[in-house]
């Protein structure tokens, strides 16, 4: 974990795993730390917030590309019902089209 720090390079490479997982949900930013506390190894402010900065960003690209995805579904289903309403104006001028 030492090495890790030292080696920007490689503090790079983990950040960006690290920080794939928390996104992912697959483990959390405070599993990551305590192991570095366990180790008792501190990790200097400029990388912490190279990390955090690191998360956030992955994380608003996550729920851009959610909200993204909810919005084309809504267009789909918005599409759908254009169809439902031109068949109700069917159904309401007896069966005739108006």
């Amino acid at each position: 974990m030492k090495g890790v720090i030292t080696g920007k390079k490689s503090w790079g490479l983990w950040v960006d795993q690290w920080s794939d997982g928390i996104v992912d949900w697959t483990f959390t930013k405070e599993e990551i730390l305590e192991e570095f506390q366990k180790r008792n190894i501190q990790i200097p402010s400029s990388l912490l917030k190279d990390f955090e900065n690191r998360i956030e960003k992955k994380k608003e690209i996550r729920n851009r590309k959610y909200f993204e995805m909810l919005n084309e579904k809504t267009q789909e289903v918005n599409c759908e019902n254009d169809d439902l309403d031109d068949y109700s104006e069917f159904l309401g001028s007896g069966g005739m089209w108006v």
